[in-house]
């Protein structure tokens, strides 16, 4: 099959290559793109023609068969579709009818000068509602692309993170469960000297939450030392002054989640340490 497929495209080759009705084209030079300019030119190889050569192929092409015959038609005469007077028109341009500008690149020097061009084709558009003009955005597809890029990226990463803060919160509680154990004895006296079993509780809650907090605040304290060092390395590699910042309202909000999972951590076993018996407690004295 490759080689039957093979043998058709080289006689279609040839047939066209030997077509009487060919235009011989001379390159007249090559353009080449220094290297500094290379990002602001189109990389797409190509080559350009003079709009002389466009004229004459639209001359001849006015006077075609196809083109004739497509004007006496409401349908396409390739596919057999019915087709509105625009689409006959947008057909006629395709065969060549007349010079047409199928689509137009803008290059606004700004975000601001985009919008306001955007605001000119849309008002365009509302006042010539049979000829619209397709607007294709190419920075907010790429900006709507990343956001989405982004989005799944710190879902997962979020996910990672509900899987280690689950994990920390139990390994929390297995600690402050062992420190109970260690302090039967503490918990056995002050239950004695009549300290309810509420006020118990709050202790371990309380303990573990100054531990929270003073673990976020080193935690913090030392994503500040390495934000520098880690800001050095985008920027070497993404050419940007600063992919990491630390701030003042997601620090609060650090710390008060290290609050949070460590006094969660500890409800369990704090409970069970107000529930001892006190006998049993002075016994382990």
């Amino acid at each position: 099959y490759k080689e039957d497929n093979y043998y058709i495209t080289r006689e279609i080759n040839k047939e066209l290559y030997d077509n009487r009705n060919n235009i011989t084209l001379k390159i007249v030079g090559i353009i080449k793109v220094k290297d500094s300019k290379k990002e602001e030119v189109s990389s797409d190889n190509a080559v350009y023609y003079k709009d002389s050569l466009i004229d004459n192929i639209i001359n001849k092409n006015k006077t075609s068969n196809i083109v004739n015959n497509q004007k006496n038609s409401n349908y396409n005469l390739i596919t057999k579709e019915s087709l509105s007077d625009i689409e006959k028109n947008d057909l006629l341009c395709l065969l060549g009818k007349e010079k047409c500008i199928s689509n137009l690149l803008i290059y606004p020097s700004s975000y601001e000068s985009k919008d306001k061009i955007i605001d000119i084709i849309s008002k365009y558009n509302d006042d010539y509602i049979n000829n619209k003009v397709t607007i294709i955005d190419e920075s907010k597809i790429m900006y709507n692309m990343s956001i989405k890029i982004i989005d799944i990226i710190t879902l997962v990463l979020i996910c990672f993170s509900s899987i280690s803060l689950i994990v920390s919160s139990i390994m929390i509680g297995i600690i402050t469960y062992i420190s109970i154990l260690e302090r039967r004895k503490e918990i056995g006296i002050l239950r004695s000297m009549g300290t309810s079993k509420k006020d118990i509780k709050l202790l371990f809650i309380m303990e573990n939450s100054i531990l929270g907090f003073i673990s976020g605040i080193v935690g913090i304290f030392i994503s500040i030392m390495t934000s520098p060092i880690i800001n050095s390395i985008f920027k070497s590699l993404l050419e940007s002054d600063s992919i990491y910042t630390m701030r003042f309202s997601n620090n609060i909000m650090l710390i008060l989640l290290s609050i949070s999972l460590s006094s969660l951590g500890a409800y369990i076993p704090s409970k069970k340490a107000s529930n001892e018996d006190i006998i049993t407690s002075l016994e382990s004295i």
